[in-house]
């Protein structure tokens, strides 16, 4: 299996999975509405990759109407056109709002996915964790505060976000909760499960720090945002006004 990209001579840009009918699976296929060189030609690289791992050793076969869970959102699969670059494939098609616990609507193509998961990517990069990111899916649940309502859009400050494990069964792993340290957080009365995509509906700014890996934390105060590394107990203020991001 492979993937291919078409050159900028096309009308619109495709990149697409190679080798997957000999599995019996048809191959798969995704717009890019940007040119060559874009960074996020990468993240749609790593997408098809995880397609292609799904069925070739997950043994996972998608067909029109199937969805696909992957990073954040979730991707649809739809036919392709009788004619042209997306004919005999199938084509992705991605949640058009992935921040908003509404109905799913699905648009084609990947931008916003690509989008979200540069801006976790970089999240490390730009504050020198090394490795890659951990991204949770917007069902998995995170252990809240009581005192940080489910859905905003006024969330306490400072704001603590602590990452105890890896993304794992529904769990992202992410504890988040008031700075108040008169607040017992030790008491089950004091916590309460909700879906992430509950929690970034009220406060997106936070999207960008939900991939940092097990052990990592971040104190969201009102004028800038410190991320404390794994094992470190000393935090580095982030250069980036993530706390404003919006896709």
């Amino acid at each position: 299996m492979r993937i291919a990209f078409s050159d900028e001579t096309a009308l619109y840009r495709w990149a697409w999975t190679e080798g997957l009918e000999s599995l019996g699976q048809l191959d798969v296929t995704v717009p890019l509405p940007w040119h060559s060189g874009d960074a996020r030609d990468g993240e749609i690289e790593r997408l098809l990759s995880a397609v292609c791992e799904a069925v070739s050793e997950q043994g996972q076969r998608f067909r029109q109407g199937d969805t696909f869970d992957y990073g954040w959102t979730t991707l649809r699969f739809d036919a392709g056109a009788a004619t042209g670059d997306s004919a005999g494939r199938l084509v992705i098609s991605e949640l058009a709002e992935p921040l908003l616990a509404t109905p799913p609507t699905y648009a084609r193509g990947a931008a916003l996915v690509a989008g979200l998961m540069r801006a976790q990517a970089e999240a490390l990069t730009r504050n020198g964790i090394e490795g890659e990111p951990a991204h949770p899916h917007r069902s998995d649940l995170a252990v809240i505060c009581t005192r940080v309502p489910p859905s905003g859009p006024e969330y306490p400050r400072p704001l603590v976000l602590e990452r105890l494990s890896d993304p794992q069964r529904g769990e992202s792993g992410w504890v988040i909760r008031c700075a108040d340290l008169a607040h017992n957080h030790d008491s089950p009365q004091a916590l309460a499960s909700v879906r992430l995509l509950h929690t970034v509906a009220g406060f997106p700014g936070i999207v960008p720090y939900l991939g940092l890996p097990a052990g990592s934390a971040v104190l969201m105060e009102e004028q800038e945002v410190i991320v404390f590394r794994p094992g470190e107990n000393t935090g580095i203020p982030d250069t980036a006004r993530a706390q404003h991001w919006t896709l």
